[in-house]
């Protein structure tokens, strides 16, 4: 298990056995590389075979912003770290999967398009060995800058581009050409696709979001939709979670076990859940008399394969 680090100039990563001893930690320090460079955020990691491991991310440098990737051996070594700075328009590598047989990375990311003259979109390939890209292609059907792609066993890239009054699904091929998409009109809401879309055991897709009326951001509805691999959708459904309580959600994590049943964690942030007020304590008048604490508790949503509760 590696788990990566953000901060300063450092990328890194640790890795630990089953039972949460550390196996290595690895720092690659860039503040003597160059000086304009201020801050490294790591977005995700994904992890070979061999244990070899490749994280993707941001890299803020003056006066440009851009996107990095890194290996490192199992053994913790750093073998390299690529920077691709290309435009002062902010820009980063967002998502990072291995191919089928780990020849080729996947990567989702950002990147200045002259086609409209700001950032977009882009999927990439590139070369696992050293960092190379090997090919890219503009995503301009997202429009949008989703976070998230997944890879089945032919290395056909399923993305969920949800944004403001539309959900939006699309796939491409594994060499960037894009294969299918599906709107679905969800007017006068707009969606948090941060979960991570995920494969049936048959090759299908689920893709999920929440969606909220973004004039009450309390009124959230749980979406889901299973399609084939082709993009036939095979159901969808909408739950209003708060059938089981009015509170704000954030999301967490999704699982889906070997049945096809998918689980949903979330935050759950209750306001009308007032903790106690921390008392004024003596030559501590700058303090305040009522606190706000409020009620935060984690919550699960069940569905079966076909999407009900």
């Amino acid at each position: 298990y590696v788990h990566p680090h953000n901060g300063g100039y450092f990328q890194s990563a640790q890795a630990f056995t089953l039972d949460g001893n550390e196996i290595w930690y690895m720092e690659h320090d860039q503040s003597n590389i160059d000086e304009s460079w201020n801050f490294a955020e790591l977005s995700n990691v994904v992890i070979s075979s061999n244990g070899n491991s490749f994280g993707v991310g941001m890299q803020n440098a003056t006066p440009y912003t851009g996107r990095y990737l890194f290996k490192t051996s199992n053994a913790g070594q750093l073998e390299y770290a690529e920077e691709y700075f290309t435009s002062s328009f902010s820009s980063e590598f967002n998502d990072i999967k291995l191919s089928a047989d780990e020849s080729l990375l996947y990567v989702f990311g950002e990147k200045y398009s002259a086609t409209i003259n700001t950032i977009a979109p882009h999927l990439f390939k590139i070369n696992p060995s050293n960092g190379a890209i090997i090919s890219e292609q503009e995503a301009l059907n997202a429009f949008v800058l989703p976070k998230k792609i997944t890879l089945d066993n032919a290395d056909n890239i399923y993305l969920n581009a949800s944004n403001t009054d539309t959900l939006k699904f699309m796939s491409f091929d594994h060499n960037l050409n894009f294969r299918w998409q599906n709107f679905i009109e969800v007017e006068g809401f707009t969606a948090n696709a941060e979960f991570q879309t995920l494969l049936y055991a048959n090759g299908d897709v689920l893709f999920s979001a929440i969606i909220e009326n973004y004039p009450d951001d309390i009124d959230q509805r749980l979406f889901l939709a299973r399609y084939s691999s082709e993009g036939n959708q095979i159901w969808q459904n909408t739950f209003n979670m708060n059938d089981f309580g009015i509170a704000k959600r954030f999301p967490k994590d999704i699982l889906l076990d070997e049945t096809g049943n998918v689980y949903f964690y979330l935050e759950m942030v209750d306001e009308t859940d007032i903790g106690p007020a921390i008392p004024e304590e003596a030559n501590q008048s700058d303090r305040s008399e009522g606190s706000t604490n409020l009620g935060r508790r984690p919550e699960v949503f069940s569905f079966d394969s076909n999407g009900e509760l």
